[in-house]
């Protein structure tokens, strides 16, 4: 005979099956960074935890200019906070990525 226990019992284990499937169909889906959708530039195929993920791509450049109109940093102020915020919050697999000029990256 079944009881209000085992009702229960079930019905969470079906809620929480519902909840893990949620969970990796976010976890398979690009992340964004918030704020930046014009500057996505494509999506990439990477690998990471042994397996390819597809990932957005934005451009690094095109965050600076943003970030320099609308926050009114400089483009120094700027790349320190991408590289700090963006770059330097790895949140999973499906993390962005940010494609620099070469311009950026010059050894002085």
């Amino acid at each position: 005979m079944k009881t209000e226990e085992d009702d229960e019992f079930e019905r969470i284990e079906k809620e929480s099956g519902w909840r893990k499937r949620q969970i990796q169909e976010q976890d398979e889906r690009p992340m964004k960074c918030d704020g930046f959708d014009d500057c996505v530039i494509g999506v990439a195929s990477i690998w990471r935890d042994q397996s390819t993920h597809e990932v957005l791509v934005y451009s690094g450049d095109a965050m600076v200019e943003l970030l320099m109109k609308g926050d009114k940093m400089t483009d120094e102020e700027a790349i320190e906070y991408i590289a700090f915020n963006i770059e330097g919050a790895y949140i999973g697999v499906n993390t962005p990525v940010i494609a620099w000029k070469n311009e950026y990256w010059n050894e002085e």
